[in-house]
């Protein structure tokens, strides 16, 4: 399983195309303040379901609270056939702009 550090992905933002960040906290977690342009897939959600409606085209990267689920999510969405890279520290480590809704 391929990882990456929060400074690594947020180098990445606006250098590349064909990839979505996935952030797999719960709901009110992620309105609570996220990663611009991230896109909320509860980990409840995206662990229980064996076909997933996801661009398979894309680079998916995974983001959770602490980096302790974010990696049995890509697990999960590479069983499924589609590339998807672990965020390690997840958001307790991101330290650059994010949003709140």
């Amino acid at each position: 399983m391929k990882s990456i550090s929060c400074f690594e992905l947020y180098n990445l933002i606006g250098t590349q195309d064909n990839f979505i960040i996935l952030d797999i906290r719960n709901k009110n977690t992620y309105l609570n303040g996220h990663i611009i342009n991230a896109i909320n897939y509860p980990s409840s959600s995206l662990l229980s379901k064996r076909k997933l409606t996801l661009k398979s085209n894309y680079t998916y990267y995974v983001i959770c609270d602490l980096g302790l689920t974010s990696p049995k999510a890509v697990r999960h969405l590479l069983s499924l056939g589609y590339n998807a890279i672990n965020v390690t520290g997840g958001m307790k480590s991101w330290i650059y702009p994010i949003i709140i809704d």
